[in-house]
């Protein structure tokens, strides 16, 4: 089973379940219906276990699910779960979190991310991030850099696919200061930022260091939203594991408040633009 199967199959797992709930139908029916052991039902919601199109259309049809555009959506990532990702191939380099971390990013419509001391993976040049992972990574030698660098390097091409991620980045200010690497990397780095501003995709904000205590103290954090609407969404945090988690709709509501109240605290776009060319100034 790849990673990227384990990561659709629990979305669509975890829908399961909530339909499942919804129509106050028990597990034991369900295995009824499907003429299985009631241990398959629960494989299939916690997403160990891929599922058929005849069992699936079955348990849509006995949780009474008509809409067909949303049936239509369960099946295409009951499908995709048998996709092999492109990043399956660095498997090799990559820990099974961070691979996760990768096949939710790609399924993703839109990231809300927050950042505190770091650029956000999607932004990074490839001298930035190679800085990141010989710093930050316990790595093998500089062949296994140079494989993580092209993992983080394929990761963003999200920004410029045909439906690219609509993006949001809120940096606090100590992310334009704090050196990583050389001066020129960081001078290209700032760079990279105002350019990939200017797409109508990508929204940055700058939280400058007078906005003084905020909601993000505990740490960087990021929101994924998915393109229908029922999908939940899902936060997470990207870090040496790449640790992630689905979240219940009161603590994902707590991350959604926590970032309109950074956006409404950031600098304005315009203004954030101005803070990096400063940052950019002080560095030539």
């Amino acid at each position: 089973m790849t990673t990227q199967s384990t990561v659709r199959q629990k979305r669509l797992g975890a829908e399961l379940r909530r339909l499942r709930d919804q129509s106050l139908v028990s597990a034991e029916q369900v295995a009824e219906r499907l003429d299985c052991h009631i241990s398959k039902v629960s494989r299939i919601e916690l997403g160990q276990s891929p599922i058929r199109r005849l069992d699936l259309e079955a348990m849509l049809d006995l949780y009474g699910l008509k809409d067909e555009q949303r049936r239509a959506a369960l099946f295409k990532l009951a499908r995709s779960a048998k996709t092999k990702g492109w990043w399956q191939s660095y498997t090799d380099v990559i820990p099974p979190a961070y691979a996760d971390f990768i096949g939710l990013e790609a399924d993703a419509a839109r990231m809300d991310s927050f950042q505190t001391i770091l650029m956000p993976g999607l932004l990074q040049t490839p001298d930035y991030a190679r800085a990141v992972i010989t710093e930050a990574w316990e790595t093998e030698g500089p062949e296994q850099v140079d494989r993580l660098v092209e993992v983080r390097t394929l990761r963003q091409e999200l920004l410029t696919r045909d439906d690219p991620i609509e993006l949001k980045v809120i940096l606090c200010e100590a992310t334009l200061q704090q050196r990583i690497g050389s001066r020129e990397t960081m001078h290209a780095q700032l760079q990279r930022l105002v350019e990939v501003e200017r797409q109508p995709n990508v929204t940055l904000q700058v939280l400058p260091h007078a906005a003084g205590a905020h909601p993000g103290l505990n740490g960087p954090f990021a929101v994924l939203g998915f393109a229908h609407d029922d999908d939940p969404d899902v936060v997470l945090a990207e870090n040496l594991t790449s640790s992630l988690y689905f979240e219940d709709k009161r603590e994902l509501g707590r991350y959604q408040w926590a970032f309109n109240r950074l956006t409404a605290m950031a600098a304005s776009p315009r203004a954030s633009v101005t803070l990096l060319k400063k940052a950019i100034k002080e560095l030539t």
